[in-house]
Parts: structure tokens; sequence; C-alpha cells
């Protein structure tokens, strides 16, 4: 392996990239995210959103459009960590599209809390668990301004992948049911969780045994998918989904309001750049410590003297590859 082999992987793991598609021409590769692809590559946390991606590009859409349908699709299939619920980053590099021309933006859309600092050092609230703990959501708004601004694709096509996951539903496999288990301890340890969220308990944890090779449905998210195809980002901030959600958030001790949600505006911001040992890295400034973290670890690298062929397959080159890392995360974490 070579360094700039690795730099690959280290992106691909900071993004949690576990699963490759690829336009028409392409192949599929045994490890699943390495590979050569002649035209296109789509990588995601689940193949179905890989497929949704790649779909896009044969369909003559352009790198957004597949980003956008991959993340519907995974808000659907990997229900516990990025749904529509959440919020998100987007690095946008389209050095020659034919729609939009050269385009090199950094998408901030993540969730932003609907209280200060100070009303979780003065009360008992929890940050982390429960009502007060839900942000302002910012998925919705940021896709689809993503795909109105830089897209070329019309939303119902964009978005149609995650409803048919939605509708047909998906395998489970070992991550979902690794997420699974964790939370079924949860619901063991405290029963009342089991009459307090029933859709959980029921339908995604299949009262307790759910397990690899079960086929989770989401008709209701099927239902707001639908909505947001129809009425764009309105659907969402207003009474359609907003209501309720803001609804289920504040009967547990959130202080969301529909306003917040419809107030809500995703920010372009300036890209960073860095230049190292001959790589340019184009990441999401901060908030994202993502694009921080990769470029002080290929900064630690490139002062090292390591060239972009170098090879990184003795004890010594992963060892300095790993301190690389180990101190960048540490950074990250003070």
């Amino acid at each position: 392996m070579t360094f700039a082999r690795a730099v690959a992987l280290i992106v691909a793991v900071w993004s949690v990239l576990a699963a490759a598609a690829c336009a028409p021409s392409g192949v599929r590769t045994a490890d699943g995210f390495a590979g050569r692809f002649p035209h296109a590559a789509v990588a995601a946390d689940h193949p179905m959103a890989s497929e949704a991606g790649a779909r896009m590009l044969a369909r003559g859409g352009n790198a957004v459009d597949a980003a956008v349908a991959a993340s519907f699709t995974l808000s659907v299939v990997r229900p516990y960590s990025c749904g529509i619920g959440g919020g998100g980053f987007m690095v946008i590099h389209l050095p020659d599209d034919p729609t939009h021309g050269a385009v090199t933006v950094a998408l901030n859309y993540r969730e932003t809390s609907p209280v200060g600092p100070e009303f979780f050092e003065t009360t008992d609230a929890s940050s982390t668990t429960g009502g007060a703990a839900v942000a302002v959501p910012a998925t919705v708004p940021g896709l689809l301004h993503a795909l109105g601004c830089y897209g070329t694709l019309p939303l119902a096509e964009v978005i149609a992948p995650a409803r048919e996951a939605a509708e047909r539903g998906f395998v489970v496999d070992a991550h979902y049911a690794g997420m699974a288990g964790r939370l079924i301890e949860r619901f063991e340890a405290d029963p009342s969780m089991k009459s307090r969220f029933p859709l959980v308990w029921e339908h995604f944890l299949r009262a307790g045994r759910v397990r690899v090779g079960d086929r989770i449905t989401n008709p209701a998210q099927e239902r707001a998918l639908e909505l947001i195809e129809r009425h764009g980002r309105d659907a969402f901030a207003g009474e359609h989904i907003g209501g309720a959600l803001v609804e289920a958030a504040n009967r547990v001790g959130g202080r969301l309001t529909v306003d917040m949600l419809t107030g809500y505006e995703p920010v372009e911001m300036r890209p960073m750049v860095v230049e190292v040992a001959g790589l340019t890295f184009v990441c999401m400034p901060p908030p994202s410590s993502g694009g921080t973290t990769i470029a002080q670890a290929m900064a630690i690298l490139g002062a090292l003297g390591v060239d972009p062929g170098d090879p990184v397959d003795t004890g010594a080159e992963r060892h300095r590859l790993v301190e690389a890392l180990k101190h960048a995360f540490a950074d990250r974490s003070r």
C-alpha cells in the first residue's frame, strides 16, 4: 500500500464509507470500498444507499444528485445514525459541471440547539438524551438546498430510491443488529420505554428479537418522504411533519417550536484547502472537525517527509501513519 492509497482509506474511514457502487461500466470489488472505477463511484454506509447514488449517475445526474439520493436512502436504512431529523455537512467540488460550471463550496447544515448553553448549566436537562437533547433538524433543508442549487435532477427522481427502501424494506445486517442490541439493553433496563416508544420497540427492535436477515419496512417514513417530494422543505418544517416532531420532542422535555424549523437556513462556507505532499485536500471547515483532523494527520506525515508514492507496508511505516492519526484525533478530542 502506498501513502496515497492510505490517504484514500483514511478519508473513507473518517466518512464511514462501507460499500461501493459505480456507474454501469464499473466493477464492484470484494473488499467493498477499494478498486478501479473507470467512470464514477459512490460510497456510503450501506449498499442500498451507494446504489441509489450510482442510479443517479447512470441517469445523467451529477455528484450532488448522487449524494442527496444516497443521504435520503441512508435515512431509511440507517435510521439510528443519519435520519431526516438530524443534520450534516457537505463539501461540493464540481470542477467542470456542464450545468453549474466550476463549483467548490462547503455546505453547513448541522442541526442547531434550540436553547443556549446556559440552559444545560442551570437545569438538570441532559444535552445527550431526552427531549431537551433534540436539536433543530437540518438534513432536509440542507439536502434540498444542495439539490436545488447544485444538482441537475428533479427531487422526485432523487428521492425515489429512499421511498422504495422505506416501502419495500431493507434487510437487517450485522451493523443494524449490533446497534439494535445496545438499544434493546436500554429498553430491558427501563421497561417503561417499551410503552413510551412502542414504534421503536415493536417495529424496529421486533420486541427485542430482531435478527440479521429480518426485513424492516418504514411506511411512516415513506409517507414523510412523499410529503417532502410534493412540498419540499415546507412539508418538513410545517404542520405536515414539523408539528408532529415538535409535539413528540416537547412532550418529553424538548424546547422546539415550528418557527425554529421554518427559520433554519443552511450556510454556504469557503472550504478549507490544504496542500500536503503534492496532494490537495478540500475539506469541511469548522464547525466540522473532519477537515481539520484529516489535514493535521496529513500535515504530520508531510512534515516527516512522506511522499504520496511511499509504501505503508512495514511495521514502522504503519506505526508512523497510526501515530499521525492518533495525535490528530487527540487534538480533536481536546
